[in-house]
């Protein structure tokens, strides 16, 4: 029997509980080793995680962790892009009754992607008009998922009427990043911001407005340096908050804090 891969080194605790506001413990990467990932990210400060599903099978494993760990998960359900052609006759009612679920504080992992095309884009499309509707109904906000899609997605956002949400792994420039704020989203940043080669969305960060973003990982994608290359979880989001502080030249404790508050005005969770 092969050994398990070392897990990535841990960093520093954080001075103030932080919020992965996009961790897919779900994954079944991560779903087997889920109640050790949490004490992982708990030992550094990482206290809260929303774990996105991306369809109703995994919705239901988002679900089942926000039961099991009350205190320091919560889920999030849809469907991704990705998923949306798989889309069966029957899930999207699963979709439907699974997001009313009081431990599900949004709908997502929805939105378009159009760099890696796994649904056509015109059955990606009705997947999110259809996810935006059931948000408005549910009056809870969207984890977007955008990519080489950001003017259609605009389009579809204001033709949707009044939703709110994160536009999840920003990786865009500033008028990407003003359009979306203005639509009343938030920003969320996550292990790009690190990464050697990426000063022009470390400037942009720079620039946020506060309170304009919060921090997540996208678990078990995207690790941030210096872990880059290794499978992502939720505690390495500790790394991101200390280069986002850096970018931003404020104390660490003042940048978790504010975006913490930032998820609770947003998600209801956790209590500010």
């Amino acid at each position: 029997m092969a050994a398990l891969p070392e897990p990535p080194p841990l960093p520093p605790p954080l001075p103030a509980p932080a919020v992965d506001t996009h961790g897919h413990l779900s994954d079944p990467r991560l779903a087997p080793t889920a109640e050790r990932l949490l004490a992982r990210a708990a030992a550094v400060g990482v206290a809260y995680v929303v774990d996105p599903a991306v369809d109703a099978a995994s919705a239901e494993t988002a679900l089942a962790h926000a039961r099991r760990f009350p205190r320091a998960v919560r889920a999030a359900v849809g469907v991704h892009p990705h998923e949306a052609a798989a889309l069966g006759p029957d899930d999207w009612a699963r979709v439907e009754a699974l997001a009313a679920d009081p431990l599900c504080v949004a709908v997502g992992e929805v939105g378009l992607d159009h760099q890696r095309v796994f649904s056509p884009p015109a059955v990606q499309e009705e997947c999110l008009e259809r996810s935006l509707d059931l948000a408005r109904r549910l009056d809870k906000p969207v984890l977007l998922h955008v990519r080489a899609a950001y003017r259609r997605t605009l389009e579809i956002l204001d033709g949707a009427g009044r939703v709110r949400g994160i536009l999840h792994a920003f990786w865009g420039d500033r008028e990407t990043a003003e359009a979306f704020l203005v639509r009343g989203f938030l920003l969320g940043v996550g292990g790009a911001v690190t990464f050697r080669r990426e000063e022009g969305l470390r400037q942009v960060i720079a620039a946020l407005p506060p309170g304009s973003f919060v921090l997540e990982t996208d678990a078990p994608y995207l690790a941030p340096e210096p872990v880059r290359g290794r499978t992502n979880e939720p505690a390495l989001v500790a790394y991101t908050a200390r280069r986002v502080a850096a970018v931003r030249g404020v104390e660490v404790a003042e940048l978790v804090r504010e975006t913490t508050a930032a998820a609770a005005r947003l998600l209801g969770w956790p209590a500010e």
